[in-house]
């Protein structure tokens, strides 16, 4: 219960005793302020007097009432002065990059039909960010990078790798904000508008876009979490431009789909295989032709929190030679180290590119192994890439 002394102002507030009133709260449904008249009341004059109230982190709509004891005054409708508008915010959320094992920034943006205090203290959450290889923190880094808050950056809060981030807009936060105070009584500072970009790592294999949420919520005296409505519009309708250092311009350009939160664009990798003789014991030159649907980075993550380990491109199958190991040196080169490790017994080539390979771009290596001298039926050579998933 909350009962205590309530100021009047106003320029009626010296009718009544001590310029005040006492104020009973027993809970936010059920509020009281009783008046003790200090003179007489006309009754052909309006009498005029103020007091302030914290409106709730709710909305609601109260019919307040009057009455008097004394000479008895039967309790009359005195209007909604206790209307508190909820408020409505809509979201946008979109991602940077589709490619696996690349860092990817998203950006947040949010903007509210009301005013949003430090005093109610709002926090945003967002869910279903699922399927990243940033683990769990408490020291996750945001940055403010629109809207109605200058500073301060970055505002660190926890990251849950299941998918969660939540954001305090507490005083701090609310403190730095550069809209007008005018919107709200007595100056105080407030949030309408507000964009924040926060950075995951793309796992190391294709996936869809996960289901992602945007909610928020209030908590201001017996209102604990009160959850306000956020309409969210996930992904980003404009269609990227792709970089030059990742993508060759001729290969593919970018769609609509590829801004969506966390969706990953599978790897799908394509090689050629061809050689120079079929005669036993001979050299036989061998020239492969590959390209990947994605970039392929030189290093690359393959858990939730693991170290980025070196990217090997490796040709597996490649059995019946008489080529001894550990390496194999390669004639034609660009783009990978000239000297790969080489498996004799499992035919297997480990190419380790020295840049990253861009999605789109065919990338020659040429070898030369020793034939057996007995026949054999061709191999069919697999790839695979040591640092990545599933690759198609």
């Amino acid at each position: 219960d909350k009962v205590g002394v309530m100021a009047l102002g106003g320029a009626d507030n010296m009718s009544f005793t001590n310029s005040s009133g006492t104020w009973s709260e027993l809970s936010l449904a059920s509020s009281s302020l009783t008046l003790t008249v200090a003179s007489d009341i006309s009754q052909t004059r309006a009498y005029v007097f103020s007091f302030m109230v914290s409106n709730p982190a709710k909305g609601q709509d109260v019919v307040a009432s009057i009455s008097g004891s004394g000479i008895p005054i039967p309790a009359v409708a005195a209007g909604r002065p206790m209307v508190v508008h909820s408020p409505t915010v809509s979201a946008g959320i979109s991602q940077s990059t589709p490619w696996p094992c690349a860092s990817n920034t998203l950006t947040v943006t949010l903007t509210s039909d009301t005013p949003l205090l430090a005093s109610c203290n709002p926090i945003i959450s967002l869910t279903g960010l699922t399927g990243s290889f940033t683990p769990t923190t408490a020291s996750f880094p945001v940055y403010v990078t629109g809207g109605d808050i200058a500073s301060p950056n970055p505002l660190i809060t926890s990251w849950d790798n299941a998918g969660t981030l939540s954001i305090a807009l507490n005083s701090t936060v609310i403190g730095a904000s550069t809209h007008p105070t005018s919107a709200v009584q007595n100056g105080m500072p407030n949030v309408v508008n507000f964009t924040f970009t926060m950075t995951l790592l793309n796992p190391n294999h294709g996936q869809p876009a996960p289901v992602v949420g945007v909610s928020g919520s209030m908590s201001y005296s017996d209102f604990s979490n009160s959850p306000f409505l956020v309409s969210t519009a996930i992904g980003n309708p404009t269609v990227p431009t792709f970089s030059a250092s990742e993508v060759d311009a001729s290969y593919m350009t970018g769609v609509s789909g590829d801004l969506w939160p966390l969706f990953v664009r599978p790897v799908i990798f394509s090689s050629f295989t061809q050689q120079s003789t079929s005669n036993p014991c001979a050299q036989n030159v061998i020239t492969v032709t590959m390209m990947s649907s994605v970039p392929i980075y030189t290093a690359c993550a393959t858990s939730v929190g693991g170290t980025a380990g070196s990217t090997a491109v490796t040709i597996t199958g490649l059995t019946g030679s008489t080529t001894g190991g550990p390496t194999l040196p390669l004639t034609v080169a660009a783009n990978f180290s000239s000297s790969p490790a080489w498996n004799n017994t499992i035919g297997q080539l480990a190419l380790v590119p020295t840049t990253t390979l861009l999605a789109g771009s065919n990338y020659t290596v040429v070898f030369t192994l020793i034939n057996q001298q007995t026949y054999q039926a061709a191999r069919a050579p697999i790839f695979a890439l040591s640092t990545y998933g599933a690759v198609y």
